[in-house]
């Protein structure tokens, strides 16, 4: 996998959409997870801190993916460092535009990493600071800041402010990723969570229904997120009844 994106980072499916062969597979088209993400980001990295013509701002992405993936193993120390490191570079370079967008990244990447932690209100306040830039940022840093501020306020209690960052979390999604990819689905599962903690049980049963008819026919029904969507809607007939 590593060598076969080293030679060639981008994929052009169906439709125009762009995916980077580091993070999602070529065959099924859905987000590499676990151990093997990690170590995809480990010989990312090394491929491009020992390669002189790497710029500057795809080292720093990089290695603020990198960090990220060490947090959610638990090694907090080592992604602190390379966050920091990667900061450091990104707001040094003189493309004010593109040292933005790496802090952006490496801040949504750091917020992820904390409430894998279950580190939530940490998480908010990164994601706080970073709200006044996200308007001019990337669709698809858009889409990830709005489903992690749906997903921190919601766990914080604030549901009814967690519900719009839901929402167009699921629109961002599927705009950026397309319906049928874990993001955006997740991203519906979090977003039907919201509506049930408000009372609109029948938006959230016909979210849930759509979600676990795609999931189990795409990603199957040992999925993580498709067990989500049972435990959802059985959540979702206990508050009816």
């Amino acid at each position: 996998l590593a060598e076969m994106a080293a030679r060639n980072e981008i994929m052009t499916i169906e439709g125009g959409v762009e995916y980077d062969r580091w993070v999602v597979c070529s065959t099924c088209h859905q987000q590499f997870t676990g151990v093997l993400s990690l170590e995809l980001h480990r010989r990312r990295w090394r491929l491009c801190r020992d390669t002189p013509t790497v710029a500057a701002g795809t080292k720093c992405a990089v290695l603020a993916n990198l960090a990220a993936r060490l947090m959610r193993f638990e090694e907090f120390d080592a992604g602190e460092r390379l966050y920091e490191e990667a900061e450091q570079v990104g707001r040094g370079m003189a493309d004010d535009d593109l040292a933005n967008t790496i802090v952006i990244a490496s801040e949504i990447a750091r917020a992820h990493a904390l409430i894998f932690a279950d580190r939530h209100r940490d998480a908010l306040e990164i994601l706080r600071r970073i709200r006044p830039g996200m308007e001019l940022a990337r669709a698809e840093y858009r889409a990830s800041f709005n489903k992690l501020m749906s997903a921190t306020l919601g766990h914080l209690g604030c549901v009814e402010a967690a519900l719009p960052y839901a929402a167009s979390a699921v629109e961002l999604g599927r705009l950026c990723y397309g319906p049928h990819c874990v993001f955006t689905l997740d991203s519906m599962v979090l977003h039907a969570q919201l509506l049930i903690s408000v009372g609109r049980l029948e938006e959230a049963k016909a979210m849930i229904h759509d979600v676990r008819a795609t999931s189990t026919r795409v990603l199957g029904p040992d999925h993580g997120v498709t067990r989500r969507t049972q435990d959802v809607l059985r959540c979702c007939f206990t508050r009816t009844a």
